[in-house]
């Protein structure tokens, strides 16, 4: 028995993790090109600048190749990408739980994200819909899951 091609529709908390991903992204790419511009006025006044400020930009721009490749996967409907995605958020997770030992109580928002992205990307309703974008992609369509 065959059926009607279905394109399943993502579910509304994924979607709400993608934009967080995406302006996760682009904040890290602000900061490092902001950061950047900063470096180069400091060598450009001859002033010392910290090794740690060359390693913040890099990291930075990792962080940022990393979430859009990963939000671009799961956008796409690839199991792989949220997996990237919740590595990556799991390393800023750590960074922000430092942070809040260290006594910035901000960082207790980007915990609370973390896990509310979490809880989106390993919903029953994303497993189903990356299992549906699976089979579309291969060309099987399976019978209409009941949502």
């Amino acid at each position: 028995m065959t059926y009607p091609t279905i394109h399943p529709r993502m579910p509304k908390r994924l979607i709400a993790v993608l934009v967080f991903v995406f302006l996760q992204a682009l904040g890290n790419g602000a900061f490092a090109v902001l950061t950047q511009i900063d470096i180069s006025e400091r060598e450009r006044h001859y002033q010392d600048v910290l090794s740690e400020m060359h390693f913040a930009v890099a990291l930075s721009y990792v962080f940022a190749g990393a979430l859009l490749l990963g939000g671009f996967a799961v956008a796409f409907g690839h199991n792989w990408g949220r997996w990237l995605v919740m590595a990556f958020e799991a390393l800023s997770a750590i960074v922000a739980l430092i942070a809040l030992f260290s006594g910035n109580v901000a960082m207790l928002v980007g915990l609370v994200l973390f896990g509310l992205a979490m809880s989106a990307l390993f919903s029953e309703k994303a497993n189903g819909w990356f299992a549906d974008k699976a089979l579309e992609r291969r060309g099987t369509v399976a019978a209409p899951s009941p949502r």
